[in-house]
């Protein structure tokens, strides 16, 4: 990891390493990055990186979550000697987060200020599935974040089998075509990621890690294959790992997904995550409209009429809006 590209990556971002005024030569402050976390440990990039326990203090209080901060979290540092103290979180633009597995449900903030949300997918080995990337593609729609869709093992299938993917591209999803194993549609994809901060989300046993490696090669980033018994991808990443890509830009890459209900989706804010669906909701009938059946709902009306698009998409809102009311973890 190359402490220049993260710290170009600081200045790019407007975040000004300088010495302010009132601070002795012994001690300044600095700000700097997250960039891993592991145990009770944490390392920050700034003018290099910096590892380090966390501070009591910094256990307590409102971000007490699943973690007090998150890979992407910017805070400063006060060195004395070279000897960091962390002094003090800044706000975040935007989170990641999920619905926790434990019961009460709690928080579980996955990365921080990110520009972009990637869901991988695969055509096969696992099989494509259009529900779960409706799923995913909320992470970035909560956010408020741009979001794309990487559908991987392209070669498995061949272009003629696109069809699945139609209801997303005209949404304004971009889709990225890739073959980790042959090469194909990493140049797109590096494109896509160049000078931003994108988060990769996506099941176990998509390719993620492959992906990756083809675009970092030195990352070395362990692979495993499909296991045979159960169909399912097997964890290979256990942590949010910051990779820093060659031609600019970062790529958080996140462990297989199994838990991807996003924080804050309830029922009556489902249908605004629905890009297609916004300027429909405007003309229903009723403010707090489910869009199930009730009358003079526009979305219903316009799915009526035959808008190709609307159908598939539709019955997956039907399956989260009833999930959600069940409280069902997914």
């Amino acid at each position: 990891m190359n402490p220049d590209t993260g710290r170009n990556q600081l200045q790019n971002e407007g975040v000004q390493l300088k010495m302010p005024q009132g601070t002795s030569e012994r001690k300044r402050r600095i700000t700097g990055v997250v960039i891993a976390i592991h145990s009770q440990k944490f390392t920050i990039r700034s003018d290099r990186d910096y590892t380090m326990a966390l501070p009591g203090r910094f256990k307590k209080g409102p971000r007490q979550l699943t973690t007090p901060f998150v890979v992407g979290d910017r805070l400063e540092l006060i060195l004395d000697e070279n000897v960091p103290t962390l002094s003090k979180l800044f706000d975040r633009k935007n989170e990641i987060s999920r619905v926790g597995s434990l019961r009460p449900p709690i928080k579980q903030i996955i990365a921080a200020n990110v520009d972009a949300v990637i869901c991988v997918v695969s055509v096969a080995e696992p099989p494509f599935n259009s529900r779960l990337l409706d799923r995913l593609l909320l992470f970035s729609e909560v956010a408020g974040v741009t979001g794309s869709i990487c559908v991987n093992k392209w070669d498995l299938v061949g272009a003629a089998d696109a069809s699945p993917l139609i209801p997303h591209e005209p949404l304004g999803y971009r889709v990225i075509r890739t073959s980790a194993l042959l090469g194909d549609g990493i140049e797109e994809l590096r494109s896509v990621l160049r000078n931003r901060i994108s988060l990769l989300v996506g099941p176990s046993g998509v390719g993620k890690s492959t992906l990756l490696n083809r675009l970092v090669p030195e990352a070395g980033l362990r692979t495993l294959p499909i296991s045979p018994s159960t169909g399912r991808g097997v964890h290979t990443t256990t942590r949010v790992d910051w990779l820093d890509l060659p031609t600019g830009g970062v790529v958080l890459d996140t462990p297989g997904l199994r838990h991807i209900r996003p924080w804050g989706l309830e029922p009556l804010n489902l249908a605004h995550y629905f890009p297609e669906f916004r300027d429909l909701i405007r003309d229903c009938q009723f403010r707090d409209c489910r869009h199930r059946s009730e009358p003079g709902c526009a979305v219903i009306r316009a799915i009526r009429s035959g808008i190709p698009e609307l159908a598939g998409r539709y019955d997956s809102y039907c399956r989260i809006f009833a999930s959600l009311e069940r409280d069902e973890l997914w």
